[in-house]
């Protein structure tokens, strides 16, 4: 009984954000998806582990806020701004020193003590979106930007072959394959559209010049 309730809201609920057609020039994008490639040089790098320590990495999705404006009927601007939270554990392993100074380490014997160190990635970019199909509630695209990550200030294209966005006026998904500074291979997500679009903006002049 619980699984048709959960399913008939979940159908109801597609239904309603299908149901409407876009009506707003704005919107706001929140997505994840895996982790940039720039995101792995805020890892330490071989020179900086000691000899007697190993680092795990561990790879964390990247969440990303965009804001887009559709400036054309097929064109729009999407400016995000993205963090990767990076994980990594350092282990250090006992050790004995021998006469000339020189340390072995213990490494059968596993680490004494483990570190456990965070840091966060952010990233920003300028994205241009080409709309290829334009349906009532879906929106396919191709996507070119560049951008910047802050831990390695060198400036990485955007490309996205193709993306999707499927929804309504208000609420939709959006799912794209792509390579940037944000995030490597693709990313998906959500988008809520805010304010009014040229359609509901002379909906309410023709009201206003008519109540005058």
């Amino acid at each position: 009984m619980n699984r048709i309730l959960v399913a008939a809201i979940i159908w109801l609920t597609a239904g309603h954000v299908l149901s409407a057609q876009q009506s707003s020039r704005h919107a706001l994008e929140l997505t994840t998806g895996y982790t940039s490639l720039a995101a792995g040089l805020d890892f330490p790098s071989d020179d900086e582990v000691d000899p007697g320590s190993s680092v795990k990495e561990f790879y964390q999705p990247v969440l990303a806020l965009g804001w887009t404006f559709s400036y054309r009927k097929r064109w729009e601007l999407s400016l995000m701004a993205s963090a990767t939270m990076t994980v990594y554990d350092r282990s250090y392993y006992p050790y004995t020193e021998e006469v000339k100074g020189n340390k072995v380490y213990d490494y059968g014997s596993g680490p004494e003590r483990v570190e456990r160190n965070y840091s966060a990635v952010p990233a920003v970019s300028a994205d241009f979106r080409y709309k290829w199909l334009l349906r009532t509630n879906v929106e396919m695209y191709s996507g070119l930007g560049i951008g910047v990550s802050f831990v390695f200030p060198v400036p990485y294209l955007y490309i996205a072959p193709v993306g999707i966005k499927a929804g309504g006026r208000r609420v939709y998904a959006i799912a794209e394959v792509n390579c940037s500074p944000h995030t490597t291979f693709g990313m998906a997500g959500i988008g809520v559209r805010i304010g009014n679009g040229k359609e509901s903006q002379a909906r309410w002049r023709r009201s206003q010049a008519v109540i005058r």
